[in-house]
């Protein structure tokens, strides 16, 4: 599951950290936000299984020519 930071449904201008409703997202589906705003300067994305392994690949594409941020994230335990 993974959660949204500013953009989301709950989202408020604060520096506070704010929790979104978790989103499901399950093996080789895929999932896009897009945040419609300029003043977004962060999110916040929790990555996270009930002890299984976790294997993913995360893509920030941002700016103004949609520069991509790659990540790839694999733990054994899910934690």
């Amino acid at each position: 599951a993974f959660s949204t930071m500013p953009g989301g449904p709950e989202y408020r201008d604060s520096a506070s950290v704010l929790q979104s409703p978790d989103v499901i997202v399950q093996g080789g589906s895929l999932k896009t936000w897009a945040f419609s705003s300029p003043a977004v300067e962060r999110v916040q994305v929790v990555l996270k299984t009930e002890g299984r392994p976790l294997d993913a690949d995360v893509e920030l594409w941002a700016g103004p020519d949609n520069t991509p941020h790659k990540m790839r994230v694999y733990v054994e335990n899910g934690a």
